[in-house]
C-alpha cells in the first residue's frame, strides 16, 4: 500500500498547488440581486397583487395604453365595498410613492400615500402605482379595483374620488325643481323625477316620506336625507347651527351642533341635577341618532356638577333627527330624548 500512498499524496498536493498558486480562481465581486417588491392591495375582506409594468433607473412619465390594458386584462381585481379605503402594501416600502387613476390612456392624480380612496359607483377602475427605492431603482405597476353593486342607487353616485353626490328627488309633475349648483371641488348633483310610489320601489334602501326631498351621499357615512331645500342650501354652504336639549330626573343635556358638508363640531354639556351625591369619575354618556354615534366614559364633573364634551368630525345632525342620550353612573342608567330647540345665531 505504501508504494501507492506517496504518489497519490504527491498528486493531491500538485493539484492544490496548481489551483491556488499557479492559476488561482479569479475572485469575482459578490453581487446580490436587487428585487423590486410587488405591491399587494388590501381591504377588510380581500386582497390582490398589482402587475409590474416597469423596473429600472427611472419610471416612465407616460405609459402606452396597449401596455397598461394588456397587463390589466388578466389581473385579478381586489373587491372593495363602496367608499372603502384600499391599502397598498409593500414588503419594503418605497421612499417615494405616487398613485394615479388610469382612464383610457389618461392619468389623474389620486394620492401620494399608500391609501386609495374608492367611490360609491359600481365598476372597475385601474390605478398606476409608481415607487422609488433608494439605491435600488424605481418601478411602475398597474392595479385593479372593483366596486360591486350593493345598493339600488349606486349608479347615480359620482365617479370622482373624495367627492359627494347630492340628489334631488321630485315628482314628475313638479313644475319648480330647486337644485344647488355643482361644486367641482366638493360635490356633483343629480336630479330624479318619478312618482313617490315608484321611488319607494326603485330605491328600497332610501326612506321617502314626501317629495321633493334630497339625499347627500359620500364617504362611509350613511346617506343624509334633507326634506327642505333651504336647509340643504345652508348645509352645503354656510353650514347648519342647531341646539338640542333634554332633562331626566338626575341629568340635563344641552347640545350645540355646527355642521357643514364634510366637517362639523358638536358640543354637549351634561349637568347633574339630582338630589343625591354628585358622581365622581364614573359617569358615561352616549349619543345616538340616524347619523350620530358617539360615546365618552369616565369623565369628571366640575364643582357645578357639569362636564363639556366636544366632538370634532362629520356627523350631521338635522332638526328633524331623533337623538337619544344615555347616561350611566354608579350602576344606574337614564335615557334622555333630546329635542330640537332653536337655530343658533
Amino acid at each position: 500500500m505504501k508504494k501507492y500512498f506517496f504518489p497519490l499524496l504527491i498528486m493531491i498536493v500538485t493539484i492544490f498547488f496548481l489551483n491556488t498558486v499557479i492559476d488561482p480562481e479569479e475572485k469575482k465581486p459578490k453581487t446580490e440581486a436587487k428585487t423590486i417588491p410587488i405591491p399587494e392591495l388590501r381591504v377588510a375582506q380581500d386582497k390582490a397583487e398589482a402587475a409590474l409594468l416597469y423596473k429600472g433607473k427611472k419610471n416612465p412619465k407616460k405609459l402606452s395604453r396597449e401596455q397598461v390594458e394588456k397587463a390589466a386584462r388578466d389581473l385579478r381585481p381586489v373587491i372593495a365595498m363602496p367608499y372603502e379605503e384600499v391599502i397598498v402594501s409593500f414588503s419594503k416600502n418605497p421612499s417615494v410613492l405616487s398613485i394615479t387613476e388610469w382612464n383610457k390612456g389618461k392619468e389623474t392624480n389620486v394620492t401620494d400615500t399608500n391609501v386609495i380612496p374608492t367611490v360609491g359607483r359600481p365598476g372597475v377602475k385601474l390605478f398606476i402605482i409608481r415607487g422609488q427605492w433608494l439605491n435600488e431603482g424605481q418601478a411602475t405597476y398597474v392595479a385593479k379595483i372593483r366596486i360591486p353593486r350593493i345598493y339600488s342607487y349606486q349608479e347615480l353616485l359620482t365617479p370622482r374620488a373624495n367627492s359627494y353626490t347630492v340628489i334631488g328627488f321630485f315628482d314628475e309633475k313638479d313644475s319648480v325643481k330647486q337644485m344647488p349648483m355643482r361644486n367641482e371641488n366638493l360635490f356633483d348633483i343629480r336630479e330624479i323625477s318619478m312618482p313617490l310610489g315608484h321611488l319607494i320601489v326603485t330605491f328600497p334602501e332610501l326612506a321617502f316620506e314626501q317629495l321633493p326631498t334630497y339625499y347627500v351621499f359620500g364617504g362611509k357615512d350613511v346617506p343624509i336625507r334633507i326634506d327642505e331645500y333651504e336647509e340643504l342650501a345652508k348645509f352645503l354652504g354656510e353650514g347648519l347651527a342647531y341646539e338640542f336639549g333634554g332633562e331626566s330626573e338626575n341629568w340635563k343635556i344641552e347640545m350645540k351642533s355646527r355642521q357643514t358638508l364634510g366637517d362639523g363640531k358638536i358640543e354637549t354639556a351634561i349637568t347633574f341635577i339630582g338630589d343625591g351625591e354628585k358622581p365622581g369619575w364614573a359617569a358615561s354618556l352616549r349619543l345616538d341618532s340616524a347619523s350620530l354615534s358617539f360615546s365618552e366614559s369616565g369623565f369628571p364633573l366640575d364643582q357645578n356638577g357639569r362636564y363639556l364634551s366636544v366632538f370634532n368630525g362629520y356627523q350631521t345632525l338635522l332638526k328633524t333627527d331623533s337623538i337619544l342620550a344615555t347616561v350611566t353612573w354608579d350602576g344606574k342608567e337614564e335615557l334622555i330624548p333630546l329635542d330640537f330647540k332653536e337655530k343658533m345665531e
